[in-house]
Formats: C-alpha cells, sequence, structure tokens
C-alpha cells in the first residue's frame, strides 16, 4: 500500500484476467504410417510436437491398433507433405490419433503377407469415422450439426 500511495501512475498489485479459447472438432488432421520389412514402423503426421506428447501418444495408437511393441515406432518430425493444420488445443491430439489409427487399420489390411518392401496407408479423419462422443467438440445430439464449436475458459492471475 505504501508503494501505491507513494507512485502516482505505477501501482502494483494483482490482477486477474480471463480467458476463452474458441475451439472446434478434430477434423482434417492426416496421418501416414509406414511398416518396414524389419518390423520397425514409422508414423508421420500433422501435428506439431510442442511438449505436449503428442508423439507419444500417436506412437500408442499405432502399438495399439496394429498390435506391436512401442519400442518399434518412431515418429517423424512435422513436414508439411503431411498437412499444415494448426496445432491447438486438444483436439489436434485427438484428431491426430484418430488418423493414425484409421491409418494402420488399412495397413493391417494390407499387410496380411510377410511384406518384403515398405508399405504405406494414409488417412485424414473427417469425423464421420468414429463414434460422435468420443471427441472433444463433438455432439450425439441428433438436432445439431457436426461438427460442433465449443470454448474453453479459464482465469489467470
Amino acid at each position: 500500500e505504501r508503494f501505491n500511495k507513494e507512485n502516482l501512475y505505477v501501482k502494483r498489485g494483482l490482477a486477474l484476467a480471463p480467458i476463452k479459447y474458441a475451439m472446434s472438432a478434430a477434423t482434417g488432421y492426416t496421418a501416414r504410417v509406414t511398416m518396414h520389412p524389419d518390423g520397425s514402423v514409422l508414423v508421420e503426421h500433422s501435428g506439431s510436437e510442442l511438449g505436449q506428447g503428442i508423439n507419444v501418444k500417436q506412437a500408442q495408437v499405432a502399438a495399439q491398433t496394429l498390435g506391436c511393441d512401442l519400442s518399434v515406432i518412431s515418429v517423424a518430425p512435422v513436414s508439411s507433405r503431411i498437412s499444415t493444420l494448426p496445432t491447438g488445443g486438444s483436439t489436434t491430439s485427438e484428431g491426430n490419433a484418430a488418423s493414425v489409427r484409421l491409418a494402420c487399420e488399412k495397413l493391417k489390411a494390407l499387410s496380411k503377407d510377410t511384406i518384403t518392401v515398405p508399405i504405406s496407408a494414409s488417412a485424414t479423419y473427417t469425423g464421420d469415422q468414429v463414434e460422435p462422443d468420443i471427441l472433444p467438440g463433438s455432439s450425439s445430439d441428433s438436432s445439431s450439426s457436426y461438427p460442433v464449436q465449443y470454448e474453453c475458459f479459464g482465469a489467470a492471475i
């Protein structure tokens, strides 16, 4: 209080700032999964790893879908060859996970026999390949249009 009394224009104290971040359903994200003859798998997806663990999540989805050990999965750095969508909020992680799962399912269908050359499968998640309630921003209410816009709210001190 003393500082504020002694300084006419500069004050000290606490401030509260509300925030709002508009989100929409996770659609348009793309993934390419390549299986090599040695059993290794390369995952490429359209999300940027910013320290949030998106690459680990995509590797886990690929390992679970393909039924292989996580140690054989590697994730390539983001590239404009795959997509140029922005990374933001939880929908990026979920949309890419859906794309990786779809690409892995295609790859499983292609690799029923022993492979001798690398094979790849790509997929783009469009929002209609899974049950609508499993992704943020989705709605199973038949009166609403899919995708649904929603907001995340928070506060910073």
